[in-house]
């Protein structure tokens, strides 16, 4: 289980699972900066009630901001092989994706049976 208190968080990609995962994060303590390479209105208007949780957003990026993240984690809706998870992949910041997040949560530690898998 991760302690995310104080942690610098980075989220990489802010559709409705990105922003529910920043909303995880920072109601974990965390201090959370999402990012997405795209900039969209409809993009523009679902981060809008990150903000004033005090969630740092860039949209329209191809390259993390510059501070030092102690975990990022990733939308499975963002493909791995684009300029900005490869330039996060470069720092080496520990990188999860959002399942991985939602299992380690405390909320989530109680026993149970977990399905899923990958599209890609």
């Amino acid at each position: 289980m991760f302690d995310l208190k104080n942690k610098n968080v980075l989220v990489i990609g802010l559709g409705g699972r990105g922003r529910a995962a920043c909303e995880l994060l920072h109601r974990s303590g965390a201090s959370v900066f999402g990012v997405d390479s795209a900039d969209t209105g409809d993009l523009r208007s679902g981060v809008e009630k990150l903000r004033p949780l005090g969630i740092e957003i860039a949209l329209g990026v191809s390259a993390p901001p510059q501070r030092q993240f102690s975990l990022a984690v990733l939308s499975p809706a963002v493909p791995t092989n684009t300029e900005l998870v490869q330039a996060v992949r470069s720092t080496k910041v520990h990188m999860i994706g959002e399942l991985e997040l939602g299992f380690q949560h405390p909320l989530s530690s109680r026993p149970g049976i977990w399905i899923f898998w990958s599209c890609r």
